[in-house]
């Protein structure tokens, strides 16, 4: 008995032993190499450039800005705030860099739009066979794609698109398909392109059904966008939150406190190296959101490093 006691006792110390030595290790390594702060983001489809608190100068949107204090913050519809306005605006909230589609060539009169407290670096604004469009920029080594997909469930008439194969199977040419195409052209210009950067977030108005939701919906959807978008991205909502949010309607739209109505939307992807250092995700819902557009905003806590190189500029 007292043998069997020792054995069983010297196990226990070997043990401990042992997760001091791995805890200590890792401490060293993120204390000499990753000094790690946090980037808040966040996503949010203003209905038609925050129309609903135009008349007030935009005092109920900013103090919500504020409150929630985001270093990069992602705009779907930011209907008539040229760059010269939204950087009067985005200055009203602490950020001093601005890139919009607005007025750019080509653009969509429903123009994405970025601004952040960190300086905007190699910036790509994609307009042409594309509905709303997008942006692509680089923000303390994230490379961030702002979109918002074709909105309708048919073809319009000259529509833009020059990549026919992109079709379904049963050739029947209609808006998920587009939405499939624009998705697909956009990723073509992410990690595919760029495999030396592997961090990449992928965040708006999707305007299409996810098959993680699938349980949710009581009738049959498309889900081949999001199919396309799982191939290399993952979903940094569902990775920290399995149960069903909505992001539109807003109670505004008439419905009720029962969070499990409705659709979702509206997304943030993120690449493999950015599924480890996300920290947070949530569908912000509160008096504001409530009321002030159609949609809901998703906001993104990640962590990121001052000493450790995580992407290279090539």
């Amino acid at each position: 008995m007292k043998k069997s006691l020792i054995s069983i006792l010297s196990a226990l110390m070997l043990s401990v032993s042992c997760q001091e030595k791995v805890t200590s290790d890792i401490a060293v390594s993120h204390e000499d190499n990753l000094k790690a702060d946090t980037l808040r983001v966040i996503s949010y489809n203003i209905l038609e450039g925050m129309k609903l608190d135009a008349d007030n100068n935009y005092n109920k949107f900013v103090e919500w800005v504020n409150q929630y204090n985001p270093d990069v913050l992602a705009l779907e519809e930011a209907n008539g705030l040229n760059k010269e306005m939204l950087s009067k605006l985005a200055e009203r909230w602490g950020h001093h860099y601005v890139e919009t589609n607005c007025n750019y060539p080509g653009a969509s009169s429903f123009p994405v739009a970025i601004t952040s407290k960190y300086e905007i670096e190699d910036v790509r604004h994609i307009v042409d066979n594309v509905w709303h469009g997008a942006i692509f920029a680089k923000i303390k080594g994230i490379n961030i794609v702002v979109l918002h997909l074709y909105p309708f469930s048919d073809l319009k008439e000259n529509t833009e698109w020059d990549n026919p194969e992109d079709m379904d199977n049963d050739n029947d040419i209609d808006g998920n398909d587009y939405r499939t195409h624009e998705l697909k052209l956009y990723m073509k210009e992410t990690i595919v392109k760029y495999p030396a950067r592997p961090m990449w977030l992928m965040m708006g108005d999707f305007n299409s059904f996810s098959p993680l939701d699938a349980d949710h919906y009581t009738t049959s959807q498309a889900y081949g966008t999001h199919e396309v978008a799982l191939e290399m991205y993952y979903d940094l909502l569902k990775e920290m939150h399995r149960e069903f949010n909505r992001t539109t309607p807003t109670l505004s739209g008439g419905w009720n406190e029962n969070r499990t109505d409705g659709k979702r939307l509206d997304y943030i992807y993120g690449s493999q190296a950015i599924v480890q250092e996300t920290v947070r995700t949530d569908v912000i819902y509160d008096e504001f959101t409530d009321h002030y557009s159609d949609h809901y905003p998703i906001l993104l806590d990640l962590r990121i490093y001052q000493n450790h190189k995580r992407d290279q500029t090539t």
